[in-house]
C-alpha cells in the first residue's frame, strides 16, 4: 500500500516545487521590469537636465559673442573719440616725446 501512495506524494511535491519555481521566476521577472523602468526614468530625467544645460551653454555663448562685439566697438578709436568729445576733451596737436638716458635710476618705496 505504501508503494502506491509514494508516487502520488512525489507527484504533488514536484507540482508544488514547479509552482514555487514559476512564482519565483515570475517575481524575479517583475522585479527586473521594475528595475528597468526605474533606470529608464533616471536616465530620461538626466537626459532632460543635460539638454537643458546644453541649451544654457548655447545661450551663454551667443551672449558672450554679443558682449565681445560690444567690447570691440567700445575699444574702437572712433568710439573713444566720440566719448571724449562729449566730455570737452580735445585732440593733442603738438606731441613732444622725451628720450630717457640709457642709465635710468628709479627710486623704489
Amino acid at each position: 500500500m505504501t508503494t502506491y501512495q509514494l508516487p502520488k506524494l512525489t507527484q504533488s511535491v514536484s507540482q508544488f516545487d514547479s509552482l514555487r519555481a514559476r512564482v519565483g521566476l515570475l517575481l524575479f521577472a517583475v522585479g527586473m521590469v521594475v528595475l528597468y523602468v526605474a533606470q529608464t526614468s533616471v536616465v530620461g530625467s538626466r537626459t532632460f537636465v543635460i539638454n537643458e544645460l546644453q541649451t544654457n551653454v548655447r545661450t551663454l555663448r551667443l551672449e558672450e559673442r554679443s558682449l565681445e562685439v560690444q567690447i570691440a566697438e567700445a575699444r574702437s578709436m572712433k568710439s573713444i573719440e566720440s566719448r571724449l568729445a562729449g566730455k570737452q576733451f580735445v585732440r593733442a596737436t603738438n606731441i613732444a616725446y622725451v628720450t630717457a638716458p640709457q642709465s635710468t635710476a628709479v627710486a623704489q618705496r
